[in-house]
């Protein structure tokens, strides 16, 4: 079993233990489930009936689908290996999305029901694409860039009387990165490497959660990532330091499904 097919096995588990963990709780209000008046909120801590975390923290899973926005570099309407002022680095006028569908995490903390904190953990990686052969009939690609790392974020929702409440986050990401080259091109010569930098970027997002019970939440995800470019240099010799220089764009539209379980 494969990463992806396990993410999904992972979600499929965690949204089945869901209603029967609503049928242990009983039948409660969608009010109830959300935790979320201000009365409710501002009577827990007046008697002191409340912990630091009840109510307001929450831990989620979430697999999620991306879409590049910057994926073809073209000149004159033509994908061209020799387009090297124009292609991303060298030959490279393409990227490819690998997609990976297991599970990221999430941990956030409602300071006020409206309002809180997060932390989560994000993962993506794209294939180069360039021309394999002089007839341009196949595609070649040098390897693979991948970017992984923290994302920070702040939320804002709206809770309400239903159990739908609308969400917004901003946040920030530091991405490590890292090329994994494609041993074919490696051997092309003594020295063939690609060497890229740690880069970071920003994040908007809504979502819409919808409460199960009064712990178990399902939610549809959206995000935009911004500025998250990674700088990267290919060298043609053993010890060299004269080579290409150019960039992957790694932003990305990214729709997700998730659930949350609220302490």
């Amino acid at each position: 079993m494969n990463t992806s097919h396990a993410g999904i096995v992972v979600l499929s588990c965690l949204l089945g233990a869901a209603p029967f963990s609503r049928a242990q709780s009983g039948n409660h209000s969608a009010r109830e489930a959300h935790n979320a008046s201000w009365q409710a909120y501002a009577a827990s801590r007046e008697n002191g009936s409340a912990s630091w975390f009840d109510g307001r923290l929450e831990l989620g899973a979430r697999i999620h689908h991306f879409t590049l926005r910057d994926t073809r570099r073209t000149a004159s309407g033509r994908l061209d290996n020799n387009n090297v002022r124009i292609n991303f680095i060298g030959s490279v006028w393409g990227l490819e999305e690998k997609q990976d569908y297991f599970p990221r995490l999430f941990l956030q903390y409602a300071v006020v029901p409206w309002f809180g904190a997060g932390l989560t953990y994000d993962h993506v990686a794209a294939r180069t694409r360039d021309w394999g052969d002089v007839e341009k009939t196949r595609y070649g690609t040098d390897g693979n860039v991948h970017v992984w790392g923290p994302m920070l974020y702040l939320f804002v929702r709206y809770p309400n009387s239903t159990r739908f409440t609308p969400k917004a986050e901003a946040g920030w990401v530091r991405y490590f990165a890292d090329f994994d080259v494609n041993p074919a091109w490696a051997a092309t010569g003594p020295g063939y490497r690609f060497e890229v930098d740690d880069t970071d970027g920003y994040y908007l997002a809504v979502a819409l959660d919808c409460a199960l019970n009064n712990h178990w939440h399902a939610h549809a995800y959206w995000r935009r990532l911004f500025d998250a470019e990674v700088d990267a240099r290919a060298y043609f010799s053993t010890g060299s330091r004269v080579g290409r220089y150019g960039a992957f764009p790694m932003d990305y539209d990214m729709f997700g499904l998730g659930v949350t379980y609220a302490f």
